[in-house]
């Protein structure tokens, strides 16, 4: 967990400690239950909280902001992968 930063404000307490690996590429990133994958700007999100508890991309093909590669239903917690590089992205949809 290198650098991972704290998560604060609606994130507090959904992604404390929840960040497992992270290089300057990707991320492993534990979703908890009852956290939804994606929402709207008012509600917290798995999407939406990624960039308030990973270090920013800062290398050649950097993504805009942090992708999942796979989903995981509402009521399911567990492991995401998460790209931070366009690479990571297109290599990790064909092995997903």
């Amino acid at each position: 967990m290198s650098g991972a930063l704290k998560a604060q404000g609606v994130w507090a307490g959904w992604f404390d400690e929840q960040v497992v690996y992270e290089d300057a590429c990707m991320a492993g990133v534990v979703k908890p239950q009852g956290l939804p994958m994606h929402g709207d700007v008012s509600d917290p999100s798995f999407l939406s909280g990624l960039p308030h508890v990973l270090q920013p991309a800062r290398v050649l093909g950097a993504l805009p902001w942090p992708q999942h590669v796979h989903r995981l239903d509402l009521p399911t917690g567990g492991l995401v992968l998460v790209a931070k590089t366009h690479a990571v992205q297109v290599c990790n949809v064909r092995v997903v």
